[in-house]
């Protein structure tokens, strides 16, 4: 089985030690998993924080994300929120739908522009029906990641050392420092 750099456990999973006799860790290659006639990437409650889990998934084939998660840690906290906004940040991140069913939290469908097409009320048990469509190809976060963004950061930062330099020649005098 080949290994995925792409995986993170949990924080508290590591300090239970390996769960497998093997050594190795749950869930270092992350395919895909066939359902019928589409490939559903799936993960689970806190990796939805890391936008490293649906990259990987989305890179494996997956052309639709399914986002489980129970939300009962966050009763009483702004925590359900921020964990639904998360799956907006994965669609549009992946360029696909993300289905989120929480038995506490919030439920619903986002489309691959993050706009949420279908929503429960948080808590509320219920079953509904959603339109969403099956996605292929890749965004450029899917192919490359943060070194765009790196790249661009560290562009940016040569170009305003450069103008720093241009405009002062190069020269450092203390009576305008800061």
């Amino acid at each position: 089985m080949a290994a995925d750099a792409g995986v993170r456990v949990h924080p508290g999973a590591r300090r239970a030690g390996p769960l497998r006799s093997d050594g190795r860790d749950p869930g270092d290659h992350v395919p895909a998993l066939p359902l019928r006639h589409l490939r559903v990437g799936a993960y689970i409650s806190y990796e939805s924080v890391f936008a490293q889990a649906a990259r990987t998934l989305t890179a494996n084939g997956a052309q639709v994300l399914a986002h489980l998660s129970n939300d009962a840690w966050f009763e009483g906290t702004v925590g359900k929120a921020q964990h639904f906004q998360m799956g907006r940040l994965r669609a549009i991140e992946t360029g696909r739908y993300v289905l989120r069913a929480s038995n506490t939290g919030i439920s619903g469908v986002i489309d691959p522009l993050g706009r949420v097409t279908f929503q429960l009320p948080d808590g509320e048990r219920a079953a509904g029906r959603a339109a969403f469509a099956l996605r292929t190809g890749l965004t450029t976060f899917v192919r490359w990641g943060d070194w765009p963004v790196l790249v661009a950061a560290l562009l940016w930062a040569g170009l305003a050392c450069s103008g720093y330099l241009l405009n002062t020649g190069g020269r450092y005098d203390q009576r305008t420092a800061p």
